[in-house]
């Protein structure tokens, strides 16, 4: 585990990242457009659904029709800034997956522009994606949003 890994996940200080203020900001903004476009919460929404058809967990409890949009957006909002934590984990633990925001960072790519944070924003999505269905197998409804 790398040392901002390990520092995010203990609630303890952030070490100094490489990542501009340009592109940072762009990146906030583009965490902000996903959050708030009914598009990219459809295709979570979908993406959802269909892996949870063997998935009685996902079924049964928090992604079922209806209840769908809300759970989505939290989640949107807990993936890409707000990170996870298990609901009787003592305050300032968290667990995995880190948050996209965060990973961006800390990113080992060498990000130049625009187009290189929004291309690593979306391998880092689907990849805290994955990190995140793994635990709600593991954790189920304990597993909550660390805001």
């Amino acid at each position: 585990m790398k040392d901002w890994e390990e520092a995010w996940l203990n609630g303890r200080a952030m070490p100094p990242h490489n990542l501009s203020r340009d592109l940072l900001i762009f990146g906030q903004e583009l965490a902000e457009q996903w959050n708030d476009s009914d598009e990219f919460c459809e295709n979570l929404e979908q993406w959802i659904l269909k892996i949870s058809a063997g998935q009685p967990l996902l079924q049964e409890r928090s992604f079922t029709k209806g209840a769908l949009s809300k759970r989505s957006m939290q989640l949107m909002s807990d993936l890409l800034w707000n990170g996870f934590r298990i609901r009787v984990q003592k305050s300032g633990k968290r667990v995995l997956p880190v948050p996209v925001l965060i990973k961006l960072l800390y990113s080992q790519e060498y990000l130049r522009s625009r187009s290189d944070v929004e291309k690593q924003m979306q391998f880092l999505f689907a990849d805290s994606l994955s990190e995140w269905l793994d635990q709600f197998q593991k954790y189920g409804d304990k597993l909550v949003g660390a805001s």
